[in-house]
């Protein structure tokens, strides 16, 4: 890896990334959280003695951007950022906002849910992406309204109403969800299993499946399944790997029953399994990967309480690798007011592919 830090560029990211936030999280908190952090990398990576030149100047952009940082989604996703010109082992930080994070902790924990995945833009927090459990329908892009929300403490069992404001009417209504615990693992295999639609294009028709969050042996075991079912019933077939973690299954994909186009969605959040399962589409269906650079390949071979900020730290083998896509699109959702760029210019790959045949 390149060991020079372009400052200017991490500068101008930790900027952007470091958006104010409905959180309580306070500066000092985010300022405890890089030392915790530093100190954890110190213990935990031989790195920082072998390149202590290029560590002590790691350990000051990890200040500056705790030192700007306003929520915890924008500090780990600066953090990312910065590591990408470290030597040493890879790193992914997570706060309990995000939801990966309920997967990891190895105490038993409760995940509550209502059927969507929100993500913080500036000020606010906004619909990322509406699972088949949601009550009603809603889009990418939605704003929540409601001040001081945590997108899992401030969900209560039960029935619930939140303000959402739609991108589309630019109006704000109560709208009632209904709040369950339950688990990451066991939410991610329904919402997958519910995950299935059906787009016709000109008398043909497009599967279109997605992986929820957490790729446990048993949500790929249905991915596959639906991926069979797929070459029996449709013509084209896209799949959806963003936002996808977990440690999937060894088993391999099956041989596929017959030749049709295939697109695979990833993004900077696709790791682990599901990287090799985007590979083995790649390898045994010649599918076209569109989206961003994917994540590590491999499993953390670390995972670290971070009690400052209430996440943990997960630290990768030195070179774990990622997926290039053979199509780049910015997966910038939270500037799309709700159009989703990487799926439409998948789509219109496999259109072009189904209008020459």
């Amino acid at each position: 890896m390149n060991s020079r830090f372009p400052s200017s560029l991490v500068l101008a990211l930790l900027s952007l990334l470091s958006l104010p936030s409905f959180a309580t999280t306070s500066r000092p908190v985010f300022e405890k959280a890089a030392e915790e952090l530093i100190a954890l990398i110190e213990k935990n990576d031989a790195a920082t003695r072998s390149s202590a030149d290029q560590w002590q100047t790691l350990q000051k952009h990890i200040r500056g951007a705790a030192a700007i940082a306003q929520s915890e989604q924008g500090f780990a996703r600066s953090l990312e950022e910065i590591w990408t010109a470290w030597s040493g082992q890879g790193l992914r930080l997570l706060a309990d906002t995000q939801a990966p994070y309920y997967a990891y902790k190895t105490e038993p924990n409760e995940f509550r849910e209502a059927g969507v995945l929100f993500a913080q833009r500036g000020a606010r927090w906004y619909v990322k992406q509406s699972t088949g459990l949601a009550p009603q329908k809603l889009h990418r892009g939605d704003a929540v309204m409601e001040e001081q929300f945590h997108p899992f403490k401030s969900l209560k069992q039960g029935s619930q109403n939140l303000r959402i404001q739609s991108q589309a009417l630019k109006t704000a209504q109560s709208l009632s969800f209904h709040v369950r615990k339950t688990t990451l693992p066991q939410w991610a295999l329904e919402a997958t299993q519910k995950a299935s639609t059906l787009i016709p294009w000109q008398g043909k028709n497009v599967c279109v499946e997605k992986g929820w969050v957490w790729l446990s042996p048993e949500v790929e075991a249905v991915l596959q399944s639906k991926i069979t079912f797929a070459e029996k019933q449709c013509q084209a077939l896209l799949i959806d790997l963003r936002d996808l973690s977990g440690p999937g299954t060894e088993k391999s994909l099956p041989a596929p029953l017959r030749k049709l186009p295939v697109a695979v969605l990833v993004n900077h959040e696709t790791r682990e399994g599901s990287v090799d399962l985007a590979l083995q589409l790649k390898q045994t269906r010649n599918a076209e990967i569109f989206g961003e650079p994917t994540g590590s390949r491999q499993s953390p071979s670390a995972i670290l309480p971070l009690r400052e900020m209430n996440g943990i730290l997960l630290l990768y083998p030195q070179n774990s690798g990622s997926l290039l896509p053979d199509q780049m699109v910015d997966d910038q959702w939270m500037f799309a007011e709700g159009f989703d760029g990487v799926k439409e210019k998948a789509l219109q790959h496999l259109q072009s592919k189904l209008g020459s045949t």
